[in-house]
């Protein structure tokens, strides 16, 4: 048992690029949080970015962003997806600063989160005092968002397409 969920985890698909591509990912949702808290801080925030704000501010929202990307990684790259591990940065563009990797998630997270707040905001349960702290730790919750983010963004593409343009050339399948 223990052998087969290794083996899931850590199979032989995982290679350098993949998590370079991973921790890039991270790095850019910090990058994110930090602009919106600088946002809020000088009181120059608009209301849609303090909820972007406070879907960030919770332990389970990287591993919710991570999960949503994975969901639209179709709709991101604009191609068909067999398997999120052959999903990778370009071996050229590795480098201890980061940067341009980094810089093309900055875009996809800055488009993408507006999004997500408004697809859970209108999926909110009536019962819900949060759906910010709830959603993200919910599985359930969190592939319906996803579905209905899916759609939303595919519907919007010819618009928001040019968004996802640099990740899609800095990263290859």
């Amino acid at each position: 048992m223990q052998d087969t969920i290794y083996n899931r985890v850590f199979n032989d698909a995982l290679v350098a690029e993949h998590i370079f591509l991973l921790k890039s990912l991270s790095i850019a949702i910090d990058k994110y949080r930090e602009y919106l808290n600088e946002r809020a801080k000088k009181n120059e925030a608009t209301d849609l970015e303090r909820e972007q704000q406070d879907l960030l501010k919770y332990s389970a929202s990287r591993t919710f962003v991570f999960y949503i990307i994975g969901r639209l990684a179709e709709v991101i790259l604009n191609k068909k997806v067999t398997a999120l591990y052959n999903w990778k940065a370009k071996t050229d563009l590795i480098s201890k600063t980061n940067t341009a990797v980094m810089k093309g998630w900055l875009e996809v997270l800055q488009t993408i989160f507006p999004q997500i707040v408004f697809v859970i905001k209108k999926e909110k349960k009536v019962d819900s005092i949060n759906p910010f702290y709830e959603v993200p730790r919910s599985f359930e919750q969190s592939k319906s968002v996803a579905d209905e983010l899916k759609a939303l963004l595919t519907s919007q593409l010819p618009i928001l397409g040019k968004q996802f343009e640099n990740i899609r050339k800095r990263t290859m399948l």
